[in-house]
């Protein structure tokens, strides 16, 4: 692993929280999902910046049998593939520009998009929207920063952030 792979996977580690705590914080937008598209076990689902795969744990949790985490971060990627979940060391604009028009359900990004420029983000949401099945969804989760706490620490607190999103 690069240095870059080791520190971020500490700095994860240290303050994001165990992973289990992630699993049951990232449960909240199951019903959301369900909603959506009632059961996820025939969808083909995408996690990008799958880091240690707290959310590949819940789509298989629910039955997903299709589903690929992309990341950069081969110490996390190591972690997903000891848990068993396939995955792919990738830039992801790159790997979702290369799936075939129509072909994903669900494309998912938690915590990854605040880390993106403005022309990558761009490009992430062009490239998801040409590769989402009619009725499929993106699901991206942020940093809120209009939360006090997270917007004048927490947000700062990582070096990677480039800028805060706000919900339009």
């Amino acid at each position: 692993a690069t240095d870059n792979a080791l520190f971020y996977h500490d700095f994860e580690e240290r303050f994001r929280g165990p992973q289990q705590e992630i699993v049951e914080r990232l449960r909240q937008y199951l019903p959301c999902i369900q909603k959506q598209f009632g059961t996820l076990q025939n969808k083909v689902c995408a996690d990008i910046g799958c880091g240690r795969g707290e959310w590949l744990d819940l789509l298989r949790e629910q039955g997903v049998q299709e589903y690929v985490g992309i990341a950069l971060n081969t110490l996390q990627l190591e972690i997903c593939k000891q848990k068993g979940h396939p995955v792919i060391c990738q830039d992801a604009v790159q790997y979702i520009a290369q799936q075939p028009e129509g072909s994903l359900d669900l494309i998912t990004g938690f915590q990854i998009i605040e880390h993106l420029s403005f022309e990558t983000l761009l490009a992430l949401f062009a490239v998801c929207f040409k590769a989402l099945r009619p009725g499929g969804a993106v699901l991206f989760e942020t940093p809120n920063t209009t939360n006090l706490q997270t917007g004048a620490t927490y947000f700062y607190a990582d070096p990677t952030h480039i800028k805060p999103l706000f919900k339009g």
